[in-house]
């Protein structure tokens, strides 16, 4: 299962949409002049509140190694589990962390992210599915009530006030499912894209 992760400040994101743009060229009505073109461009520009202990260009890879087809006979049986962490640094003014899991659903179980392995050796019937949060909660594939939430730790700064860590470690669990009744042997691979927000 690979795990590609995005940042994303909900409170310093700022949505651009430029539909058209002269630059003291002149042009005809569009709808009669075929030679012009409106082109949208869009962006969201964030402000990077921590900076990730981890490697951004390739992601996280969690590896399941070899299990057994007879650990996934039945349907919502978890054949495997493999717990992880993603760590942050450097988050001044941060006291809390949500993350939001996106990716391709399972067809027969929209709780679990789907093994996107399309070759003819490629297992049938199973899929992963995604922990976090302080009480390991499923994260479903693009459902944002299902995130969850890391808090920054904290200690009394003896004025009445708190004082923030500068880092947080976030546990995970993946877990290799049963998504239906007698899973096939073969290969495996699936994706998650992971959503923070910084609070």
């Amino acid at each position: 299962m690979f795990l590609n992760v995005k940042k994303n400040s909900v409170a310093c994101s700022v949505a651009i949409a430029l539909i058209t743009t002269s630059w003291g060229v002149h042009a005809d009505d569009p709808t009669t002049d075929p030679a012009q073109v409106s082109v949208k461009f869009k962006a969201t520009v964030t402000a990077q509140t921590c900076t990730p202990n981890w490697d951004t260009a390739d992601g996280v890879t969690v590896d399941f190694k070899k299990v057994s087809s007879k650990a996934l006979a039945i349907a919502g049986s978890v054949g495997s589990a493999r717990p992880f962490t993603l760590s942050l640094k450097e988050c001044a003014g941060v006291t809390g962390v949500t993350v939001i899991a996106g990716g391709t659903a399972d067809d027969n179980d929209a709780n679990s992210f789907a093994n996107t392995n399309t070759d003819t050796t490629a297992a049938k019937n199973v899929g992963f599915r995604l922990l976090g949060g302080d009480q390991q909660k499923a994260m479903v594939p693009n459902d944002a009530s299902t995130a969850v939430e890391y808090i920054i730790p904290s200690t009394d700064d003896g004025a009445g006030g708190q004082t923030y860590a500068d880092h947080l470690t976030m546990p995970f669990l993946a877990q290799l499912v049963a998504t239906a009744d007698n899973a096939t042997p073969g290969d495996a691979t699936g994706e998650a894209t992971l959503y923070l927000a910084y609070e």
